[in-house]
């Protein structure tokens, strides 16, 4: 709590004294105006990637020891340590849709996930690969990414899939769900809806 309360002390001067505060998304930017910063001293600059590297291709799933090509496959990506990035509604969700297999990269060292996969059964269906750095050919080997995050400013795996050409279900609460349109995924309302999260 005192770290906390000091990081905020100091944040707050800062945004005092800037000129000008770059925000990623327009959620962090209605964050900052939240806390007090003004309007006219917020510039929205949203992140971005190499459209090279996340590009449209196939690649050979069974590299990975995943399943092969006609069975459904959604890929979810990031610090599977913690509870913010919500693996945990994921895999309660998955129990509900029993033909798809999930991928999940992240490293596994301190993570409760791969417990609760097999609690509930889907060990079978979650494939955890690890901390990756093939990352582009993983998002080419999959369906669609899942990635209901309970908080996040961007969400660069989220523009990533979407270079790829993959779908997207994220919530409301990941910033790059301003870019998601019906043409190219889902935004979730509630990032811990299990049921709208297994319809979607």
């Amino acid at each position: 709590r005192f770290y906390t309360a000091l990081n905020a002390n100091s944040e707050r001067k800062a945004f005092d004294r800037a000129k000008v505060v770059v925000a990623v998304s327009e959620k962090v930017a209605q964050e900052l105006i939240a806390i007090g910063v003004p309007r006219d001293r917020i510039r929205v600059i949203l992140n971005g990637i190499d459209l090279q590297e996340f590009a449209p291709g196939i690649v050979d799933r069974q590299k990975w020891g995943l399943p092969p090509e006609e069975v459904p496959l959604a890929l979810f990506a990031g610090d599977i340590r913690t509870p913010r990035k919500n693996l945990d509604t994921v895999l309660y969700s998955l129990v509900q849709v029993p033909q798809l297999h999930l991928a999940v990269l992240g490293g596994t060292a301190g993570s409760p996930y791969p417990e609760l996969a097999r609690s509930l059964k889907s060990e079978n269906r979650v494939h955890f690969l690890g901390f990756r750095q093939d990352v582009p050919d993983l998002m080419k080997a999959a369906n669609f990414l899942v990635f209901p995050s309970r908080y996040e400013p961007f969400g660069l795996v989220v523009l990533e899939a979407m270079a790829t050409g993959i779908p997207v279900i994220t919530a409301a609460t990941t910033g790059a769900a301003e870019l998601v349109t019906p043409d190219c995924g889902i935004v979730l309302p509630d990032s811990d809806d299990t049921q709208a999260l297994a319809d979607a």
